[in-house]
């Protein structure tokens, strides 16, 4: 992100974003404090839950970093627009996820507190809002003018990628919310709510795999790093990298609710069998009847 349209000299070593490193780290460090700290008030642990918790995370916070500060960031830039939605597609679609699983409710409640928070929470994970708003975002940016502008101003585009972020976050809240306070959709609405979002950023990438030509001229005057690999072809690979990944991050998190549905629904209904009281009464012919309550 930050190096949209500027050539950096010397080696893609030098590409590596400092302050955004500086920046995750903080944020790792900060989320390593608060376990900290919770276990040393004497807070009991979550056993392999928090454990997951953490390597989901980090996780996300190191391919963040990888995707929008390592030289990938770069390459995406200045040489192969496939590497770019590739980019794009592990900070939008991937990242989000892991970081809101990472977040148990404990660590994010004390925010919702504060004055106006959840007010602003409850109004942006509304999924008519968090569904239209990240791919509205999504296909204005890739409008040939839009994108090849946002291109050659750096700084303009730093702060697109930052409000794009946003919304990517505020796209995943109605299914993953480490918090309450804030209405839940039940797990057939996750479902269904991440269905529809699928298909809302189909055209978008339709536009760019099926397009007659190359669409931005950003790329036309770039190197390129693999010769036998033309730009359209390369336009093609990119729209089609964006939707797979998409398509697999929501095929996981389906995947994921339905079992964690399927395991609700069998603890209820096994506590319900083990709260169930049997008796046989017997009828006025002397025979045993079954009433089970």
């Amino acid at each position: 992100m930050p190096f949209c349209g500027t050539p950096i000299d010397g080696s893609l070593w030098s590409s590596w974003n400092i302050p955004l490193l500086i920046l995750v780290l903080a944020l790792a460090g900060w989320y390593w404090l608060a376990w900290h700290r919770r276990q040393d008030s004497g807070s009991a642990g979550e056993g392999s839950g928090e454990v997951g918790r953490k390597v989901s995370f980090y996780s996300g916070l190191a391919l963040f970093y990888l995707a929008a500060g390592s030289p990938v960031d770069y390459i995406g830039h200045m040489y192969l627009f496939s590497v770019h939605m590739t980019a794009m597609a592990v900070e939008y679609m991937v990242v989000p996820p892991l970081v809101l699983l990472g977040l148990p409710e404990w660590m994010v409640q004390p925010w919702m507190r504060v004055r106006g928070i959840e007010r602003l929470v409850r109004a942006v994970s509304r999924p008519l809002f968090a569904l239209t708003t990240l791919n509205l975002l999504f296909t204005a940016y890739h409008f040939p003018s839009v994108f090849d502008y946002l291109m050659s101003h750096g700084s303009v585009a730093l702060w697109v990628h930052g409000v794009m972020m946003i919304a990517a976050f505020i796209n995943w809240l109605p299914v993953i919310q480490p918090f309450s306070g804030v209405k839940r959709l039940s797990e057939l609405q996750k479902i269904i709510y991440l269905f529809v979002d699928a298909v809302l950023l189909t055209p978008a990438c339709a536009f760019i795999i099926f397009s007659n030509g190359p669409l931005y001229v950003a790329y036309d005057a770039m190197p390129r790093l693999i010769p036998s690999l033309s730009i359209y072809v390369d336009q093609q690979l990119g729209g089609i990298v964006m939707k797979l990944t998409q398509e697999a991050a929501y095929i996981g998190a389906i995947v994921y609710i339905f079992v964690q549905w399927t395991r609700r629904e069998k603890e209820l209904d096994r506590r319900d069998k083990k709260g169930q009281l049997v008796f046989f009464p017997v009828d006025k012919d002397g025979v045993h009847g079954a009433n089970t309550w």
